[in-house]
């Protein structure tokens, strides 16, 4: 129930329209535009946002099993209070609009030796 659950989830989340579209096409009636993601305390398998659009995201206390797929998800809101999983952090695109980017993680000095 949990897995369909977000499948259905994210279906929403998912806005097909190419980026130069969105001003001139009309969203498809599945598209949930303008979403509020709170997903605090969830725990979410395997969870798949990549490409997914939402006004802003809360993860506080969410526990991600498996893979936590966020890539190029799209943030309309970037100066909302948002709680990202760890790992991942939002970056503010020119265009005023954020996109969620795994963060590089800190190297060991001593590997590099």
């Amino acid at each position: 129930m949990r897995l369909t659950a977000q499948r259905i989830l994210v279906d929403h989340l998912r806005d097909d329209r190419l980026a130069d579209q969105h001003s001139t096409l009309p969203a498809a009636p599945a598209f949930w535009e303008g979403m509020h993601l709170d997903l605090t305390g969830a725990t979410l398998i395997d969870f798949n946002l990549t490409d997914g659009h939402v006004a802003d995201a809360l993860f506080d206390g969410a526990t991600f099993t498996e893979d936590a797929r966020l890539g190029e998800a799209v943030v309309v809101d970037p100066v909302a209070a948002h709680v990202w999983p760890d790992g991942w952090r939002l970056e503010t695109t020119p265009e005023g609009i954020g996109r969620l980017i795994r963060e590089e993680a800190d190297r060991d000095p001593a590997q590099d030796a």
